[in-house]
């Protein structure tokens, strides 16, 4: 696979996706702080964190229509543009309901660069490279979250308002995305199947098990923080580290997505998903000590690498090219869903069944989902290696 400008412009702008949360999370305490006499000031800095997931959900299919009708290239643009205004408002903003409102802004834009780099990868690249270039958009994201987590701490030494800067790493980008992306790809006159409408039945199952798979997935960084602290392990470079391992394995499984996906079929790779998932979060809930936890950690990170290039080249196969767009900014609004609901699922399970017990629930719900798969699957996700 060569390497090309468009590849490097979209997964560039990929990296922002998943770093619109985690470059301000160090700041969180020091925000709250400022704004202790403001009523209910824990609440609405909380939500500070979670107005851009909410942006998303709601605006994500209509981001898609507009990729649809103008192309990926406006959208990537203007969704870099906006990401750097919204994103830096917080440097200067002192009122935290205008930082919401501004928040919500950053997730608009977060859902055009998601909507809009997806669809470019399906649109700009054949099957061979598609499934290669969505793998690496999911490493993309992921080093994004790492990075600009760990710049965001060092620069929230500095204040709390010090880590907003870092949202102008968009502008740089802007270039780059316009040399690119400098044309969409020619495309011919439509035919009978690429006018055809939207397959509703895969979406319908397509979308539920986005938001469920990502809410599972995301009890790594949720819940292990506060299981590890109850096994007595506090340090934070410790608990950080054995998230980490999850990212990381995730990262290398999503770098060999392609060459996976060629030879397991969409079918094997969602059993996998799940299975390593559900034995992770397995090993995770009964070691009850931080050895045990980080082997978990890393296991069920294997699941999430595939999950979502999985879900998007599935789509690509299905979708006519002329709907890929809204198709691709309602699995972003489905994934975003999930990233919502983790909080609230593993604080419910965790009232009741324990931190531990959290990991075991999500276990046996993995094992379900591979379940399904592997007896059901060939219905939704053909077992050959290309659909």
């Amino acid at each position: 696979m060569a390497l090309r400008l468009d590849m490097i412009a979209l997964l560039a702008a990929s990296t922002l996706t998943v770093m619109s949360g985690a470059a301000i999370s160090p700041a969180l305490p020091g925000m709250a702080q400022h704004f202790a006499e403001v009523p209910e000031a824990g609440l609405l800095v909380r939500q500070v964190l979670a107005a851009p997931a909410l942006a998303i959900v709601a605006t994500s299919w209509f981001i898609g229509i507009a990729i649809d009708r103008t192309g990926c290239r406006p959208l990537i643009l203007i969704g870099l543009v906006l990401f750097a205004l919204a994103g830096t408002a917080g440097f200067y903003l002192d009122d935290i309901l205008s930082l919401l409102v501004s928040r919500l802004g950053l997730g608009i834009a977060v859902g055009m660069l998601l909507a809009g780099c997806t669809t470019a990868i399906g649109t700009r690249f054949d099957d061979d490279d598609r499934a290669r270039i969505t793998g690496l958009q999911v490493v993309a994201m992921c080093v994004g979250g790492v990075v600009f987590l760990g710049l965001g701490g060092l620069a929230a030494r500095d204040g709390w308002r010090m880590p907003f800067l870092l949202y102008l790493v968009a502008v740089p980008m802007l270039p780059l995305v316009m040399a690119g992306l400098r044309r969409e790809t020619a495309h011919p006159r439509p035919t009978a199947t690429e006018r055809a409408p939207l397959p509703w039945k895969t979406l319908a199952w397509i979308y539920p098990v986005m938001t469920l798979g990502m809410a599972t997935f995301y009890a790594v960084p949720v819940q292990l923080p506060f299981l590890l602290h109850e096994a007595g392990i506090t340090d934070t470079a410790a608990i950080g580290g054995a998230i980490a391992l999850s990212t990381l394995t995730s990262g290398l499984v999503a770098a060999s997505f392609g060459r996976i996906r060629d030879r397991a079929g969409a079918r094997a790779v969602f059993v996998a998903c799940f299975a390593f998932t559900a034995a992770g979060y397995l090993l995770i809930g009964h070691a009850g000590g931080f050895t045990g936890m980080a082997v978990g950690s890393a296991i069920s990170g294997i699941g999430f690498g595939a999950f979502f290039p999985n879900c998007a080249t599935l789509l690509f196969t299905r979708v006519p090219h002329a709907l890929r767009g809204r198709a691709m900014g309602g699995l972003g609004a489905a994934m975003y869903l999930g990233h919502l609901s983790a909080p609230a699922i593993t604080r419910t399970l965790s009232a009741t069944a324990g931190p531990a017990g959290s990991f075991l629930v999500l276990a046996g719900v993995s094992a379900v989902m591979a379940t399904g798969f592997l007896v059901l699957g060939n219905r939704c996700a053909p077992a050959g290696g290309r659909s």
